[in-house]
């Protein structure tokens, strides 16, 4: 499936750029509108900074307009600042009178403007057309204290603050006097490195900072002490360049080089958490502004709207609002608010980075940004409303790469698929080739060789000719195609799935299992874990040792009838002690359960499959491996619950029922979203061309056929050779003790004096000896829970079945 841009998408704003404004002579960092007057300021590296005024934009003489009135923007003075280097940031004071610049020579200077001889001090007018000031600006004062480039500057929201950064690895907080006189509160110097924004709260004496060294502070005054850092907010992975609050103060936004936006939620007294994460950058994010923005009001639980631009030259706009409430009960603080994408543009600034974008505060004019980038200019973008596009509004609830917006999971209505993938995941930008969207015509684009393979072809008598033929005819010096779109359409019809988009394939289901847990379980001490239920298929707790992942095993039901199986008999689910170990554990991100199992043969009962699923405290997904379900009934199959639940997981084979092993094609089935997350994460062209061209053969109707007329044999077989097992019984083989809904049994070798209890000395006694004298390898399962004495045997032909039953009452004679 092609990668999909917002571009491909419908979304209910366009931004429409309405300015161009160049005059910098070297690449423009950042921008800044005046509060109160109709005025923006723009700073570059040519050490200037440039006032332009605007007007407000008059009504629309058109019904309905095409697009809305844009402000009109003039140049009207240049200051030279005097800084040395580059001028980095800017801040208005609240009262807009006052500009503050940082720069690159590690000083702040303070700006104020001379009155114009043609202003006669009345209030502006409404449109902007007065007041913006053509006076010339002065410098007021000159901060200094900082040893190295001055990164960022802010003035608190009563003006009477106001704090700056450095790449000396400090923050420092100014108190504002009368007569522009500045008086140094505290140096603060809690980063470890290169510190590159500061923000102020928009109703509180609370300061957030951004540093190289990938984390976020917050500071406050002690009234008895000195201004101190209370918390520190990690999660990013490389630098956070910008941070940006909510107009309420409840929210935190930041920008960083890992590509992500983190929202971040005041929950309590001093603790900030991560409750969401926006991923779509292709490259670092340096700027982050959020704004009240023109959708959702307050009484509607509506946050704003947060912009964020950056190293790719796209502009993002997201909506917020609160999260919903239950029966008039907010949820959970740390539930993240809900978000999505409504407006996306490319190439704001053509091929040059974006550094800096910001929300225009005065009203009416809530939808208009304003960014700066290394092509020095400034540039102004309203989003207008096209009306009847409402629509089609389609609501990005998350970020997953190549996922289409109708795909979006909606039930079960408590599992939020941000929360059970790994953040690092969700912003992964996955490998792409050419070859995704272009598969013939002259193919150059993946260096492979063009003349083609080296092996050379057998004469024409050899028996292996025709063999090696028919592998050689398939193109071996080409890539595989990426997507295998034509089996997974083929397994999506024989499962009774909606498409392609329902299906992924890896390499075995190993790959299926490992991908698995690398998108979904954090590793490491502390980190995150899966659930287990033994007796069960050891891969899953090998591959959790090799991702450094906790395991929590619960045990299934070892008690009951034999072979019964079902809700409660043996080898079921406990549910209730599933759910015990779910609510003292948290951190359990994935459950593995094996249907039909192995080493039970055992179905676990859909119903029991569909509790874990509903049930609310679980935030995880839940994988229910179906390597053996062709031996059991596509009726005790999980994939019919796929299209009602979005947290579940199927994983097939083509490995026992199909009897194609050797070519190694896992099968995982859900819905798209974990699907594209799945495809994001592996490797490229990880099918083969030999397994898909096997693979596309088996599905096609005549093999479906064979393939069942086989299954329908071995289940036949099956039934025979527990019959004749059960003749030795008199020679200690038990009754089998699993469901028999595979192509296997799981027999007990029970202890030679006729008491009837599973024997394991004897039973790997028996297990060697089958192996190293007669040549009959089955497989010792006495080592797992409730399986003391156990025998896996595989279904074999009627031949091997004879075999292995004769071989086994002379060994048993013996031993």
């Amino acid at each position: 499936m092609p990668y999909l841009t917002p571009m491909d998408l419908d979304l209910p704003y366009t931004i429409q750029p309405i300015a161009e404004l160049p005059g910098h002579d070297d690449r423009a960092w950042h921008v800044a509108w005046n509060p109160t007057r109709p005025l923006l300021a723009s700073c570059s590296a040519d050490k200037t900074v440039r006032m332009y005024a605007y007007t407000s934009p008059a009504p629309s003489t058109t019904s309905p307009p095409t697009l809305p009135p844009a402000p009109k923007f003039t140049h009207v003075s240049t200051i030279p600042t005097g800084h040395t280097k580059a001028v980095r940031s800017l801040a208005w004071s609240p009262s807009g009178q006052t500009l503050a610049t940082a720069s690159f020579d590690s000083n702040i200077g303070i700006w104020e403007q001379e009155a114009d001889e043609d202003d006669d001090g009345d209030d502006i007018d409404e449109r902007g057309g007065k007041g913006a000031g053509k006076g010339q600006w002065e410098c007021a004062s000159q901060l200094e204290g900082h040893e190295t480039e001055c990164k960022s500057v802010a003035y608190s929201s009563t003006g009477t603050l106001l704090a700056s950064c450095s790449r000396d690895k400090t923050v420092w907080i100014w108190e504002v006097h009368p007569d522009s006189d500045f008086e140094c509160m505290g140096v603060l110097m809690e980063h470890s490195q290169d510190v590159k924004c500061v923000a102020w709260h928009p109703t509180e004496e609370i300061l957030a900072s951004a540093s190289y060294d990938d984390t976020i502070k917050l500071y406050i005054d002690d009234p008895s002490d000195d201004w101190f850092c209370f918390t520190t907010l990690t999660g990013h992975t490389s630098t956070v360049w910008s941070v940006a609050w909510s107009p309420n103060g409840e929210y935190l936004a930041s920008a960083s080089d890992d590509r992500t936006v983190r929202i971040w939620k005041h929950v309590q007294e001093s603790q900030w958490e991560c409750v969401l994460v926006l991923a779509g950058h292709e490259r670092s994010v340096y700027s982050v502004t959020w704004g009240i923005g023109k959708g959702k009001g307050k009484e509607e639980g509506g946050l704003g709207w947060v912009a964020s631009t950056g190293g790719d030259g796209t502009i993002r706009v997201w909506e917020l609002s609160e999260p919903p409430t239950t029966n008039g009960t907010p949820t959970a603080n740390i539930t993240p608010p809900n978000h999505k994408l409504i407006a996306f543009l490319r190439s704001a600034h053509g091929v040059f980075d974006i550094n800096t974008v910001t929300w225009c505060p005065r009203p009416g004019l809530e939808d208009l940004l304003a960014t700066a980038g290394d092509d020095g200019a400034a540039r102004f973008s309203p989003l207008p409303t096209d009306p009847a596009s409402l629509l089609f509004l389609i609501d990005l609830e998350m970020a997953i790469h190549g996922l289409p917006p109708t795909l979006q999971p909606v039930h079960p209505a408590h599992f939020d698929i941000e929360k059970a993938i790994r953040p690092n995941i969700l912003a992964l930008h996955p490998y792409r080739c050419a070859r995704d969207d272009y598969q013939s015509g002259i193919l150059l684009d993946a260096n492979e060789n063009a003349l083609g393979h080296s092996i050379l072809r057998p004469p024409n008598d050899a028996d292996s000719a025709s063999d090696l033929d028919a592998t050689l005819d398939l193109d071996l010096h080409r890539y595989p195609d990426p997507s295998h779109a034509s089996i997974k359409q083929r397994l999506a019809s024989l499962r009774g799935l909606p498409g392609p988009e329902n299906v992924f394939l890896g390499v075995g289901s190993d790959e299926v299992i490992d991908l698995l847990m690398r998108v979904c379980v954090t590793p490491g001490a502390g980190g995150e874990k899966i659930m287990i239920t033994p007796p069960t298929y050891g891969m899953y707790s090998v591959c959790a040792q090799v991702n450094d992942v906790g395991v929590v095993r619960c045990p299934l039901e070892l008690s009951g009838a034999q072979g019964e199986g079902g809700e409660h008999g043996r080898f079921s689910l406990r549910v209730d002690e599933m759910k015990k170990a779910i609510d003292a554990d948290p951190s359990i991100k994935i459950i593995f359960l094996c249907s039909p199992g192995n080493p039970t043969g055992t179905l676990i009962s859909l119903a029991s499959i569909r509790a874990l699923l509903d049930y609310p405290n679980y935030k995880g997904v839940v994988v229910v491996d179906e390597a053996y379900i062709d031996f059991a009934g596509t009726e005790h199959s999980a994939v019919s619950l796929i299209k009602d639940y979005a947290n579940i997981v199927v994983m097939q084979t083509l490995s026992k029922g199909f009897g194609l092993a050797a070519i190694r094609l896992g099968i995982a089935l859900a819905q798209p979203p974990l699907i594209q997350v799945l495809a994001n994460t592996k490797a490229p062209y990880n099918i083969s061309t030999p397994t898909a061209h096997l693979a596309l053969s088996a599905l096609s109707p005549s093999s479906l056929t064979s393939m069942r007329t086989k299954v329908s044999t071995l289940i036949s077989s099956r039934a025979s050779l527990l019959s004749a097992l059960s003749s030795l019984a008199p020679l200690g083989v038990g009754k089998s003790i699993g469901g028999n809904d595979a192509n296997f049994v799981l027999v007990p070798i029970l202890t030679k004096d006729g008491r009837g209890e599973a024997d394991n000395v004897r039973a790997q006694a028996v297990y060697r000896t089958l192996a190293e004298e007669n040549g009959v390898v089955v497989r010792f399962r006495g080592g797992e829970m409730g399986c003391t004495g156990c025998l896996r045997i595989t279904v074999g032909s009627e031949k091997e079945n004879r075999v292995l039953v004769e071989k086994l009452g002379k060994v048993l004679e013996v031993l």
